[in-house]
């Protein structure tokens, strides 16, 4: 599978709820290491829902700062985005990624960052 195929998919979580689409993935490089030495990359969680826009302008990341009425309003769009956990998904039948949890399980991606921070 590659990463293209995923972004833009809608995700249905286990009671039939449509989620939103994936606007991004969050990669985890602990995967083997290639003849090269480096560690290769796994696919840790998708990124749903509101913001799609707003990430792919940037305002998911802090170099982007202006205009200043903009990017708040897409920085508080996308902190309400989703994370859900690659082992969640229990079928994926592009253009639909159906897993294996309802809405209210998943942790917002502002949670989700905070924690990040944490660590």
């Amino acid at each position: 599978m590659r990463l293209v195929e995923v972004i833009g998919c809608a995700v249905v979580d286990a009671g039939g709820q449509s989620l939103g689409e994936v606007h991004d993935v969050r990669l985890v490089a602990d995967g083997p290491r290639d003849a090269n030495g480096r560690s290769r990359y796994r696919l840790d969680a998708l990124v749903v829902g509101a913001g799609g826009m707003a990430h792919k302008l940037g305002y998911s990341h802090d170099a982007v700062s202006g205009p200043w009425p903009l990017a708040s309003i897409f920085r508080r769009t996308i902190r309400r985005s989703l994370v859900v956990p690659w082992s969640e998904v229990e079928a994926f039948d592009r253009p639909t990624i159906r897993i294996g949890v309802r809405k209210a399980d998943l942790t917002s991606l502002a949670d989700a960052d905070d924690r990040r921070d944490d660590t």
